[in-house]
């Protein structure tokens, strides 16, 4: 299983994606999917709710539908929202 919160992380930090593919044990060519998804994506930083499963199902998709688009710019909001009850 990819750890794409760790790739993320390291891209986030600078690291070139070799280093990223040896850090983390994974092919140069995962680490290349996962920092292209990133960039399609738009992410530019991590934070808590950004779960590794939550990152694969946008990260690891070959497409990201526009409902994708939505959920990801509205889940930290709803997540913040379910646990202040």
């Amino acid at each position: 299983m990819v750890n794409c919160r760790k790739v993320q992380k390291l891209y986030f930090e600078g690291d070139s994606q070799r280093t990223i593919s040896i850090s983390t044990g994974h092919s140069k060519n995962t680490v290349s999917d996962v920092v292209h998804h990133v960039k399609k994506l738009g992410i530019e930083s991590l934070n808590d709710t950004m779960t590794n499963p939550w990152l694969e199902a946008f990260q690891l998709s070959s497409e990201t539908s526009y409902l994708q688009m939505i959920f990801l710019s509205l889940y930290p909001f709803f997540s913040r929202v379910q646990n202040r009850e």
